[in-house]
C-alpha cells in the first residue's frame, strides 16, 4: 500500500509586507541585498517655491514647489560579517528599494553622512541610516 500527502505551498516573489528591502551594486560588481524590517521614518522636505510676482504686490502666485521624501531605516541583530557587507552599500552607486506590496523597484540614494558600520565593542550590530526618494514634483501653473 503506497500512502501519500498532497500538501500546498505558497510561494510568494514579492518582498515581505515588513520593512524595506533595499539592493545594490557591490564592489564585486554584483547585487547584494538587505532586508531593513527595523522601525522606519517618514520625513517630507519641502523645498523653496518659484513664486511669480505681478505688478500688483498682493498678486503673488505659485508656480512651482518641489520637495524630496527621506526615509529612516533600521535594522539589528546583525554579525560583524554581515556588517561589513552592508558597509559596501554606502559607496555604491546604484541603490534600489522594494517596498512592501510593490514588486517595483525604486532608485534610491543613501544620505550623506559617517556610519558606523561595525562596532567590535558588541557581539549585535545595529544600524541605522536615511534613504532620498525621488524628487517629489508638484504641478506647474
Amino acid at each position: 500500500m503506497i500512502l501519500s500527502i498532497i500538501k500546498k505551498i505558497d510561494v510568494r516573489h514579492n518582498c515581505s509586507p515588513y520593512g524595506v528591502l533595499l539592493r545594490w551594486i557591490s564592489p564585486q560588481n554584483n547585487f547584494e541585498s538587505w532586508l531593513f524590517a527595523g522601525k522606519t521614518t517618514k520625513v517630507i522636505d519641502v523645498k523653496d517655491s518659484v513664486l511669480y510676482q505681478g505688478t500688483d504686490e498682493r498678486q503673488t502666485e505659485t508656480l512651482y514647489k518641489q520637495g524630496e521624501t527621506n526615509i529612516t531605516l533600521r535594522t539589528m541583530n546583525f554579525t560583524q560579517k554581515q556588517a561589513e557587507g552592508l558597509a559596501t552599500l554606502f559607496t555604491s552607486p546604484k541603490v534600489y528599494a522594494y517596498f512592501p506590496n510593490s514588486d517595483e523597484a525604486i532608485p534610491v540614494q543613501i544620505n550623506a553622512g559617517t556610519f558606523v558600520s561595525v562596532d567590535e565593542l558588541v557581539k549585535h550590530q545595529t544600524l541605522s541610516f536615511e534613504i532620498i526618494l525621488p524628487k517629489i514634483n508638484s504641478l506647474m501653473q
